[in-house]
């Protein structure tokens, strides 16, 4: 049999050398030699392949007998059988069965005297049945196929199921085709199959692509493939890679506390301003109790740091906190950050040191986890709650506007401007009362609201709560404060520190003018500053506004009078200078008179080397030329005196 080249079954088949190669490797035909001595084996390639390389006259159809490529080789056969569905395997199964009943009955009976009995249902009702009437030609075929498939029901899998299969989506593509296909789709700006299509049928004119063929290649290739190329790494992994499911029952009460933010789809007025107003919540995650929530005009650390407050000094501390990803959520307030302080060191010298200070997570969690973006499933609980909040709260209230322009009410416009004559509208909540109902809407869901999730099992929150509570965690109030402070890197100036436009003023921070502290600002107590070294040792405890003007100038004189006192107590307490030096040693210039004495009468140089001999023409030495500077300057101060 004739052994063909590449180029040879690609003019014979109208493809490119590159789709030859990549049909012949998927339907494994065979070859000879590799690289450009590659030949290909007719024996081996399926039936419309030969029709064309006869109609080409690359090989004789004599040579060949296409009744036999309907059947692929064993191994062939067997993948296609796999492949199938459970229907036609099924199918498959039954002919051979049929078959092994003729086998039997074969030397007392002529083939179509057995077909003919089966029709009549004289052989096996059964089959009969599923199968139906058979002709005695696809009788002959299905025994043929049978015995040449090895006697394995794998040859008898339908032909269209097996076509159906084997073709699968794109297959009349060529692979440039879907080169080109896959470049323009799986990009990160998303775009869609129809304009990946029209990209590539304008770079690949010469090809006949229709948009249903392209379109059915594009949605086969793999989700993971796709997500990654279309989306990113991160969301692939959010979309297509396992996680681990959650088992509850290694959950107790406080154990782990979720923490996000919400947008509630209504308008409040407050100072006649209208806006959506938020939410910061803190749940428990075993019993979906809100253990801690703060109403807020827009969320901050400020509104974390009071929301967890709430939930720890009622509650107290847990294991692990799992929160969002946000950068509020990730400010140095709540994570301590590492800076850059000037300290004494160890020999009194002013250097920079790398202070770390404590943020509020370390203080009452053991452990702190960051959810993945685009991840919600592991807050999960947080977002369900949500969106109950959403559905009971937030569309009962007055003001509602809806999270999206489908939901929107029609009228939403007419809350901040007037639409067509018509009025523009107020019936919304105050501030106050949003936050009142809020407060109840809150204990409401945590008494009365039956959950149906992982652990719940019909129970409101509180009774699970209750159920798989622990001894409290206390924290205690000086830990309390210092968690939930406002940790900032200041130096103290004339009048204290200043934080936020504010001075803070305690007399212990006389002497430490100039110096780097740190300056916590408690939650509870915002008119006071705990004030502590670069080491973290207590310095005091400062006041705000100290030596703000109150209009009461009396008042305001003392407080200035007291610590101008204290700071003079200081001075004499430190007892500087009290030293007194010896009669005569009190001045530098007492000092250098006293060392260096002025001889004017003296006509011999100040020094002299031992052992040299005076030359009149010699240079005069360095001490010789300082006595005759001071010389000329005596005698000029003496002629200023006469004049004067």
């Amino acid at each position: 049999m004739n052994e063909l080249s590449t180029t040879a079954v690609a003019c014979a088949l109208g493809m490119s050398r590159q789709a030859v190669l990549h049909r012949a490797d998927e339907e494994n035909w065979l070859h000879i030699g590799e690289g450009r001595e590659l030949k290909w084996l007719p024996r081996s390639m399926p039936r419309d392949v030969l029709t064309s390389l006869i109609a080409k006259g690359l090989i004789e159809a004599k040579t060949i007998c296409l009744e036999e490529k309907t059947l692929a080789n064993p191994e062939q056969k067997e993948e296609l059988f796999l492949a199938a569905r459970d229907k036609d395997r099924e199918t498959a199964q039954m002919r051979a069965a049929l078959i092994g009943m003729f086998e039997v009955r074969k030397d007392a009976m002529r083939l179509e005297d057995f077909v003919e009995l089966y029709n009549g249902g004289m052989i096996s009702g059964p089959l009969f049945s599923k199968l139906g009437p058979v002709a005695a030609s696809t009788f002959y075929r299905w025994l043929r196929e049978y015995k040449r498939g090895g006697n394995t029901p794998a040859a008898l899998v339908p032909r269209y199921a097996v076509g159906k299969r084997a073709i699968g989506p794109g297959q009349s593509l060529s692979a440039l085709a879907k080169d080109y296909l896959e470049f323009y789709w799986l990009k990160d700006s998303r775009p869609s199959m129809r304009s990946a299509w029209i990209e590539t049928t304008r770079a690949l004119p010469g090809e006949e692509i229709s948009y249903p063929t392209a379109a059915r290649y594009l949605a086969s290739i793999p989700a993971i493939l796709r997500d990654y190329k279309r989306f990113g790494a991160c969301r692939m992994k959010t979309l297509d890679l396992p996680y681990i499911e959650r088992n509850m029952e290694l959950y107790k009460a406080m154990d782990q506390l979720v923490s996000d933010h919400h947008c509630f789809d209504f308008l409040v007025e407050r100072d006649g301003q209208l806006f959506r107003p938020w939410i910061t919540a803190v749940q428990d995650f075993r019993s979906s109790k809100i253990v801690g929530f703060w109403p807020s005009i827009y969320p901050s650390s400020l509104s974390i740091s009071l929301a967890f407050y709430l939930a720890v000094s009622r509650f107290g501390s847990c294991k692990l906190i799992h929160i969002d990803n946000g950068k509020d959520y990730r400010s140095y307030v709540l994570n301590g950050a590492t800076k850059a302080m000037k300290t004494y060191n160890e020999e009194g010298f002013l250097e920079e040191e790398l202070v770390t200070i404590q943020g509020a997570y370390s203080l009452f969690s053991e452990r702190v986890t960051f959810a993945r973006p685009y991840h919600g499933a592991s807050k999960g609980r947080m977002e369900r709650t949500f969106g109950t909040f959403a559905q009971l709260f937030s569309k009962r209230m007055e003001g509602y506007v809806g999270s999206n322009t489908v939901e929107r009410p029609e009228d939403a416009a007419l809350y901040w401007r007037a639409l067509n004559k018509r009025s523009r509208r107020h019936d919304v909540h105050s501030w106050e009362e949003y936050v009142r109902e809020l407060a109840s809407f809150v204990d409401y869901f945590n008494a009365e609201w039956q959950g149906e999730g992982a652990g719940m099992d019909g129970r409101s929150p509180n009774e699970v709560f209750d159920a798989e509570s622990v001894p409290m965690r206390p924290v205690s109030p000086e830990i309390l404060a210092m968690a939930f402070s406002r940790a900032e890197g200041r130096t103290v100036a004339r009048n204290g520190v200043r934080l936020d436009g504010v001075n803070y003023w305690d007399d212990e921070l006389l002497v430490h003018k100039g110096e780097d502290v740190i300056v916590r600002r408690q939650i509870a107590n915002p008119d006071e500053v705990v004030i502590s070294d670069t080491k973290g040792r207590l310095i005091c405890t400062a006041q705000a506004n100290y030596f703000l003007e109150s209009g009461d100038m009396k008042t305001d004189n003392g407080r200035l009078g007291a610590t101008k006192r204290k700071a003079l107590e200081v001075i004499r307490g430190a007892g500087a200078g009290s030293q007194v030096p010896p009669e005569g040693m009190r001045s530098l210039v007492q000092m250098a008179s006293k060392a260096f004495p002025l001889n004017v009468d003296s006509t011999e140089p100040l020094a002299i080397a031992v052992g040299e001999e005076r030359q009149e023409n010699r240079p005069n030495p360095p001490a010789a030329r300082h006595v005759d500077e001071r010389r000329k300057a005596v005698a000029f101060l003496d002629l200023l005196g006469k004049e004067d």
